[in-house]
């Protein structure tokens, strides 16, 4: 079944799931909502990140090269999400 972008009717332009999304994100201004798609493409590396300081801080030997390294992921996947 397919709708119409503004209405909650079916139509032959919009599919099913497209409709909502879009219905999710009435109401909401454009900064947010470029703000919630930077967070969601960012959201693997920001997993990746926090998985490389975790695993810092279990390693035995924690050297201060690594912890450059750590801080780089971390710094690269918060600017990714713009943060």
């Amino acid at each position: 079944m397919l709708y119409d972008v503004w209405a909650d009717a079916p139509t032959q332009q919009y599919p099913r799931s497209i409709f909502k999304i879009l219905e999710q994100t009435r109401g909401r201004n454009e900064d947010e909502l470029e703000a919630n798609a930077r967070l969601i493409a960012a959201a693997p590396d920001l997993l990746d990140a926090l998985r490389s300081v975790q695993a810092y801080w279990n390693a035995d030997a924690p050297s201060e090269q690594n912890w450059q390294v750590v801080q780089f992921n971390v710094r690269a996947a918060l600017a990714k999400a713009g943060l």
